[in-house]
């Protein structure tokens, strides 16, 4: 793939900010394990989702412009 290095970089990034928010999350914390690994993943996707399209939105962006 031309973008694996690409998307290995988001997703790590994904998971660092996920885990970020899991560590300053101010709710009391839930005794069930499968919960907090369920919210992780979720935000994970999210955060990958989201960065991916702004990523690409702006790389097309400036490649637009140059022409």
């Amino acid at each position: 793939m031309k973008h694996t290095k690409t998307f290995s970089t988001i997703l790590v990034i994904s998971i660092s900010l996920a885990l970020i928010g899991l560590w300053i999350d101010s709710d009391p914390s839930n005794p069930n394990v499968m919960t907090t690994v369920f919210e992780l993943a979720m935000m994970t996707l999210l955060f990958f989702a989201i960065l991916t399209t702004l990523f690409f939105a702006t790389s097309y962006t400036l490649k637009e412009i140059k022409q």
